[in-house]
């Protein structure tokens, strides 16, 4: 682990599932695979130390940038999540480094959490002579959840390459002649497997104004035809359709395939008479374990609703194969596609009252209806539900995606435009029993007696959350540090605490103490800081770990991430 304000210190214990990079005056090597790879998908967890730095080259020639970048707020390509700038020594002073790619947004988190990273990389192409076809891209760079790169050709090699030139393979190639780094978690997937192919699709086209798919075969259709790819753009029309595509695809091996079905609009999918997608709208997936060869498959699809612009797509994913859309681009994008709303932060804090649709830790979501977001110009912001007196999220990066507030009727929601901690929607406020157990709820009990009365503001413009909780009067300050890289929280709390009224700051599979007051939440996700001689204890209930501190008139603690 790291404390976040010990530079270059990266501490360690024994133990397994962690390769740990601690370089010295003698020892500064880089980590390289045995495994060489062409086209690679790639997903790690890594910790940072404290100011340092490190990276990864994939095929040893391309390099994806690591580094504590925590609260930098604008990126360069030599951020965390960058791909590093290519160099050329004949080129004028100043200009020898070029076409660098910073990450989209700051979505670094802090030393010494454990942070996701996904790459996807396509090789570069050679011919039978050895000629080069068609230059490396990387695909995606997905950091901590957040799309920071997206579809990036390299020309070439970065600047200090492990390996000279270009081929079709190379290893992976882990820095570590820059500074302290820790992995685990890491896997990759290479794709090699050849495509899946299929025969023209044969369509019939229904007019008429099907909210559900109708029973075909007792129909006529308008018309008849081929085409090579799907795409409901053959209906000739905007709504009032239905379509059904036969025809047969072909898999090169045996073994798991994934089918993603996305419809704006209703429609199933049959894979040799099985219904493997019944009518319903949106997207939605499945695993199908299937035999090498030719496979019937039936497509349909009808649309009804003016409102909703039409889209159909069909995406097979196999062994050692990449997704493959077995429709026309045109049939997936949006025809007029709506430009992003976006709420911006601004000084020195801006508040926006909105729905959320909170994601549940075992799937689905739950919509909290009296929320407010606080945006910050440092770019760290944060969502308080006022219905639970409960900070539910934290985020880096932009501050809100209104567009499903704000586009057209609009359903009242946003949803942040950032990397996004959840935090849980329990209540903060919670009791002990006479047996030490602790009482869980979804929202505050009546006993409560919880009243909100809204929130002020001080002359720096700090948000400040007042309510009445369990015969209390409670004053809640959150905001971000000067830097924007933690968020302060204090309480302030006239009145007695009864006997067995603890606060939860934290639930999670796992929490540990660390020194100095620090505590590492959720293995390491986020850290929590408090300060000396706070009453704690960590209890369990619903096969989860809570941190509990007891109330005091005056209180406060950091969160960093």
């Amino acid at each position: 682990w790291a404390n976040p304000f010990e530079d270059h210190a990266l501490h360690t214990r024994k133990g397994t599932g962690v390769l740990v990079n601690l370089p010295d005056a003698r020892h500064r090597g880089n980590l390289v695979t045995r495994m060489e790879h062409g086209d690679l998908e790639l997903e790690l967890e890594f910790m940072m130390a404290p100011g340092s730095n490190s990276g990864i080259y994939l095929q040893g020639r391309y390099e994806v940038q690591l580094r504590d970048s925590w609260g930098v707020g604008r990126p360069t390509f030599g951020d965390c999540g960058g791909i590093y700038e290519r160099w050329d020594d004949s080129r004028p002073e100043g200009q020898q480094g070029y076409e660098g790619h910073p990450p989209a947004i700051d979505a670094c988190a802090a030393p010494g959490v454990w942070q996701r990273l996904r790459i996807v990389f396509q090789a570069p192409r050679f011919d039978a002579d050895g000629r080069k076809v068609a230059n490396a891209r990387i695909l995606r760079v997905e950091l901590n959840g957040y799309l920071v790169q997206h579809d990036i050709e390299l020309t070439g090699p970065t600047r200090g390459p492990y390996l000279p030139g270009e081929a079709a393979e190379g290893p992976l190639v882990f820095q570590g002649d820059h500074g302290p780094v820790a992995f685990r978690h890491i896997r990759y997937r290479t794709y090699e497997g050849k495509a899946p192919t299929w025969e023209p699709f044969e369509y019939e086209v229904y007019y008429g104004p099907y909210d559900w798919v109708p029973a075909f075969d007792t129909l006529q259709p308008a018309f008849r035809d081929q085409i090579e790819a799907l795409n409901w753009q053959v209906a000739r029309q905007e709504n009032e359709f239905a379509i059904r595509f036969r025809g047969r695809i072909h898999l090169p091996k045996g073994g798991p395939w994934r089918f993603e079905f996305v419809t704006n609009g209703n429609g199933y999918v049959l894979l040799d008479g099985r219904m493997i997608f019944d009518q319903r709208w949106w997207g939605r997936d499945t695993v199908l374990t299937l035999e090498a060869g030719s496979h019937e498959l039936v497509v349909t699809y009808s649309k009804n609703e003016g409102w909703l612009q039409g889209r159909l797509g069909l995406f097979v994913e196999g062994p050692d194969v990449r997704p493959t859309p077995l429709h026309q681009p045109a049939s997936f994008l949006l025809s007029q596609p709506v430009p992003p709303i976006l709420a911006q932060a601004e000084a020195p804090v801006r508040p926006l009252r909105h729905f959320l649709d909170y994601p549940l830790p075992g799937g689905g979501r739950k919509r909290l209806v009296h929320l407010v977001s606080m945006g910050f110009p440092q770019g760290l912001h944060y969502s308080f539900d006022m219905d639970r007196a409960a900070l539910v999220q934290v985020w880096r990066g932009h501050f809100l995606d209104a567009t499903p507030m704000w586009y057209s009727r609009g359903d009242g929601s946003a949803r942040p435009d950032g990397a996004v901690l959840h935090t849980g929607i329990e209540p903060m406020w919670v009791r002990l029993s006479a047996n030490d157990a602790l009482v869980l709820a979804d929202t505050l009990p009546a006993e409560a007696r919880y009243r909100t009365h809204g929130y002020s503001f001080d002359a720096e413009g700090r948000p400040t959350f007042h309510y009445e909780v369990y015969g209390l009067q409670v004053r809640q300050t959150i905001h971000p540090d000067a830097a924007g890289r933690m968020l302060h929280c204090a309480l302030a709390v006239e009145g007695q605490p009864e006997s067995g009224l603890w606060l939860r700051l934290a639930s999670a599979a796992d929490i540990r103490a660390m020194d100095d007051g620090w505590w590492a939440i959720d293995g390491r996700r986020y850290l929590l800081h408090l300060p000396k001689g706070a009453q704690t204890r960590v209890v369990e209930a619903a096969n989860t770990r809570h941190l509990l501190v007891r109330p005091a008139p005056t209180l406060e603690w950091e969160l960093v991430w």
